[in-house]
């Protein structure tokens, strides 16, 4: 098992949460897929769940935004294409049939979403942290602004860990 420094551990963590495959994190730091998931069990161990950080990143509202308007651009581009293909539909019984469908899909659609408390919780800490890190940087803090760079997984670890 290949030693890593705090640094590499930093690292691997980051390229991890940020969406970097495996493969690639193990090319970048030189180590193989064992010692990855051997410091990534060392880290859960510690109370730092990587796959809850990577999953948060991943829904990140810049992410959600552009899949979002992809996936409208696709949902409206079907909905055209069936409704032309429902002017082809001369039984009215049919033709009711695919309406009902489209509506009901359209209400599941437009139905309230479920909040993710805990994903407005990690966005609410990581925009303090980042206000903060502005701030230090404002006033050539860099005492701060290494702190909060080493620690703020942990900053966001303890805050959900007190909800």
């Amino acid at each position: 098992m290949a030693r890593l420094t705090k640094l590499q551990v930093e690292q691997l963590k980051s390229f991890y949460v940020d969406g970097t495959p495996i493969t690639e994190i193990c090319t970048a730091l030189g180590i193989t897929r064992e010692t990855f998931y051997y410091h990534k069990k060392k880290m859960e161990e510690a109370g730092i769940d990587i796959d809850d950080l990577r999953l948060a990143n991943l829904r990140s509202a810049r992410n959600l935004a552009e899949k979002e308007s992809e996936f409208l651009s696709t949902l409206i581009s079907t909905f055209e294409a069936g409704l032309a293909k429902l002017e082809e539909i001369e039984d009215p019984e049919k033709r009711l049939e695919t309406l009902t469908k489209y509506v009901t899909i359209y209400y599941k659609l437009k139905a309230p979403k479920k909040v993710d408390c805990k994903q407005q919780v990690i966005e609410a800490v990581t925009e303090t942290i980042q206000t903060l890190a502005e701030l230090a940087m404002e006033q050539e803090n860099t005492h701060v602004i290494q702190f909060l760079h080493e620690n703020s997984t942990e900053i966001i670890n303890r805050t959900l860990s007190k909800k």
